[in-house]
């Protein structure tokens, strides 16, 4: 009777504890459930244009405090993607540092390399994934006239917008990298976390690891025509019109509207110098120059015989 009652009672005493051990585990995974996610982090620095595969990235219990909103969680979400933007190791995925935009051409498209320099490149701050605008600036002022009579002396024309870069490899044929952080503080510009101002901006590309003595695009016929052309009439220079912003898609490479007026003419020929070209519209964001006083005349020569008018190319 006396061993049948310890019995009862140390029964009793397991149930009671294995209750309490139960409670207590679900308490710690709810609260842990509620201060804490998983999410998905770089196993290593993964490069922009690199495809993320299996190995690059591993499941990670992290406090909700230092997870990221807009960073990707699902694997298969993940798998098979492309990296728009490096992602350090243990960074998690923000969506908009990967997506379809590959460094891969399209159908119709095609890799294309020309010699740059480190003042082309923006004093050798553009990198691989950027979008660029491309300029010609001439060697003399060129004059345009619009449909309105109006006249102005140009020194340099838009060619191309969002032109996407692929790699900028130095002479040796190294990648052209950020070497000192810029790619963090420009990654917590975009997402917020900084301000742009003076002091973040200079910290952003200030490191590069070699110079620039190539860049290789991704272009289409008339893409890859426009830029041939532009670098025959005069020197090419880049500008990196978005650095700071977000980038929410894969952009678009454009033509712009004031090389679809000049393509046709001679403004692109380094021998047809002091001719006026006809335009439709002067595009004030596509053009650098300064315009002429209304009613400037051609100057005449000292003979005192009546001036030769420009010839005047017309665009078709």
């Amino acid at each position: 009777m006396r061993m049948r009652k310890l019995l009862v009672y140390f029964i009793g005493v397991l149930f009671i504890a294995a209750s309490i051990y139960l409670y207590v585990k679900v308490i710690n995974s709810y609260k842990e459930s509620v201060t804490t996610t998983v999410t998905l982090q770089a196993t290593r620095l993964i490069q922009a244009g690199e495809m993320i595969q299996v190995g690059m990235f591993q499941k990670i219990t992290v406090p909700v405090t230092q997870h990221r909103d807009d960073s990707i969680v699902n694997e298969q979400e993940l798998l098979g993607k492309m990296t728009l933007i490096p992602i350090g190791m243990d960074e998690e995925f923000a969506k908009w540092k990967v997506g379809e935009d590959v460094s891969a051409p399209q159908p119709g498209q095609f890799l294309s390399s020309f010699k740059t320099d480190s003042l082309a490149n923006v004093n050798n701050m553009v990198r691989r994934g950027d979008r660029v605008d491309v300029w010609v600036d001439f060697d003399t002022p060129r004059q345009f006239t619009d449909a309105a009579g109006a006249r102005m002396l140009v020194g340099s024309v838009k060619i191309i917008t969002g032109l996407k870069v692929v790699n900028v490899k130095t002479a040796e044929g190294a990648e052209v990298e950020e070497s000192g952080g810029g790619a963090e503080v420009l990654d917590a510009i975009r997402s917020g976390a900084l301000q742009v101002n003076q002091d973040n901006i200079g910290r952003v590309r200030s490191k590069p690891s070699g110079v620039a003595a190539a860049n290789t695009y991704i272009m289409d016929d008339e893409v890859s025509n426009a830029y041939a052309l532009g670098a025959l009439g005069g020197k090419i220079r880049l500008t990196l019109p978005n650095l700071y912003s977000k980038l929410d898609g894969p952009g678009e490479t454009v033509l712009t509207d004031t090389f679809q007026q000049l393509k046709h003419t001679g403004v692109f020929n380094k021998e047809v110098k002091n001719e006026e070209v006809q335009v439709g519209t002067i595009v004030p964001s596509e053009v650098n120059g300064a315009a002429e006083p209304t009613g400037s005349r051609t100057p005449s020569d000292n003979s005192g015989s009546t001036p030769k008018q420009p010839a005047i190319m017309e665009i078709k």
